[in-house]
């Protein structure tokens, strides 16, 4: 009885610590899914001058997806190594997209879609951004012509949902005149 007894006060004492919080640095320390994963200086090419990529998208009939990130997102470097840096690399995707990152914590300089010089954070906000990263796809005049996504949870579907939104943006812009 003095056993059990010993082992409910024991159990008691340790949930009371645990909910005043002065066991927590016993617990373990929440893991990033990405942690291990260096962050590299992307060689994805920078949205700079969106008129002129738009120019070439129109030329080519594709559209332009650009990744909306900020220099501290593990998960766009996640999605930099993983996925886009991949795409670039390989032919497939040559001639199907027009591939920009437009970091959104930027205060440098931009061409937008319209020719006007804007700042990258007015023109992630003004594209309604609000979490990172974000892929957007639009066509040669700016429009939006296939669903965002919209953070990453299971970088696996990432090149699924993309080749998903390239056939919607590619349906859009052949529908147009």
């Amino acid at each position: 009885m003095n056993t059990r007894f010993n082992k409910l006060h024991h159990l008691t004492l340790i949930a009371w610590l645990l909910a005043c919080g002065w066991l927590l640095p016993l617990q373990a320390e929440p893991v990033y899914e990405y942690e291990d994963d260096p962050v590299s200086s992307a060689s994805i090419p920078a949205a700079i001058n969106l008129a002129a990529d738009a120019r070439l998208a129109a030329d080519q009939g594709i559209p332009i997806m650009i990744e909306y990130s900020t220099p501290w997102c593990e998960y766009c470097a996640a999605l930099e190594k993983n996925v886009l840096e991949p795409m670039l690399d390989n032919d497939t995707f040559a001639g199907q997209v027009l591939i920009r990152k437009l970091e959104v914590a930027d205060y440098n300089q931009l061409v937008d879609f319209e020719g006007r010089r804007v700042a990258a954070n007015a023109f992630g906000h003004a594209a309604g951004i609000e979490l990172y990263p974000t892929l957007a796809f639009y066509d040669s005049s700016g429009r939006e012509v296939a669903p965002r996504i919209v953070g990453i949870t299971v970088m696996d579907f990432v090149p699924q949902k993309i080749k998903q939104a390239l056939r919607i943006a590619d349906e859009a812009i052949r529908r147009q005149p």
